[in-house]
């Protein structure tokens, strides 16, 4: 089993991706030198790629309009991945439901559409 937490750095001096190694430390600011940090969710879309913080994603909610698109943050005050749309915070899972009872977990991101660096247009207001 892998157990290794992944990240991904955008460089805000040259707005691109910075594919050089990183090191972190237990407490470390996720602004460093110009680049910012972002950490991998464990999830994958409908379509195979990776969640991370600062993704923009479709919801499972499509035919909710201030609910259908949101940014990947991650929430310090419950220490979790949730989704910011323009109307509030989504869990990025949540208990699926079946005749009243909980059967197992439901995914609410349900596709990456773009991410905050590249895509602002997108973002949650």
């Amino acid at each position: 089993m892998n157990r290794e937490i992944k990240f991904r750095v955008w460089d805000e001096k040259y707005n691109a991706w910075d594919v050089s190694p990183i090191m972190l430390y237990p407490a470390e600011s996720v602004v460093k030198q110009g680049r910012v940090i972002q950490q991998f969710t464990g999830l994958k879309d409908k379509n195979g790629k990776e969640i991370y913080e600062g993704d923009i994603v479709n919801t499972i909610y499509p035919n909710d309009p201030p609910l259908n698109i949101g940014d990947v943050i991650f929430y310090k005050e419950t220490c979790a991945f949730r989704i910011k749309t323009i109307k509030q915070l989504l869990p990025i899972v949540t208990l699926r439901f079946v005749d009243d009872k909980p059967q197992g977990l439901l995914q609410v991101a349900d596709e990456v559409v773009g991410n905050i660096f590249e895509n602002p247009e997108l973002c949650a207001k």
